[in-house]
């Protein structure tokens, strides 16, 4: 299974957006999206004590998949043995349902976006509200989300609408396998705030 995506560069933090897609309201999504997981960064280690509390349990998978690590590198921009050593959770009751936490220095952080421009795109493009994590209080300082994961029917059709809306594709579709999602085809798309959006079809097994 193919497991290097086509990467193209990201120029900036923002998503280039056709303006129908993001400033008309009543225009139908481009596609309907349902949001499945967060990635997150701390630059303290102990943050994962707290996701329990917030009704997220602990994972534990094989560390058997090196092709995913290397996507997810790339993808999160994050050095190998930091995904390597990533955290996993779940609580099946959130939105989301699923968070991975690593472990890094903060990013820098991308400049400050348009409250409602960052609705509008995630309403007008993801047929979604804008999430939030944790759903109730907010995240330490030092607490970043690096990605929201969503599920799409289809990533090659979720593609090509994009595309038509001139809404730049920042990681192009590939084919990988994850413990948490087994295998699946993933593409990213960046919303204004700069955070990443990835979109995941899974296998239908």
């Amino acid at each position: 299974m193919q497991t290097f995506p086509l990467r193209r560069p990201v120029a900036a933090f923002f998503c280039v957006l056709a303006l129908g897609a993001c400033s008309r309201a009543e225009n139908p999504p481009v596609m309907q999206a349902d949001l499945r997981a967060v990635t997150l960064v701390s630059a303290e280690p102990s943050f994962g004590e707290k996701l329990p509390d917030m009704g997220y349990e602990p994972l534990s998978f094989a560390a058997n998949y090196p092709g995913t690590v290397r996507v997810h590198a790339l993808m999160w921009q994050m050095p190998e043995p930091v995904v390597t050593a990533a955290r996993e959770f779940r609580s099946p009751g959130a939105k989301p349902q699923n968070a991975t936490l690593l472990v890094a220095p903060l990013p820098t952080p991308p400049p400050a976006a348009d409250a409602a421009l960052v609705k509008s795109f995630y309403r007008n493009v993801l047929g979604s509200e804008v999430p939030v994590f944790p759903p109730k209080g907010r995240l330490p300082a030092d607490v970043r989300v690096q990605a929201w994961t969503f599920v799409v029917p289809k990533v090659l059709d979720a593609s090509r609408k994009l595309r038509e809306k001139n809404i730049a594709v920042v990681f192009n579709p590939v084919a990988m396998s994850s413990p948490m999602f087994g295998d699946h085809k993933v593409i990213a798309i960046r919303a204004p705030d700069g955070v990443l959006v990835e979109l995941v079809e899974l296998a239908a097994n």
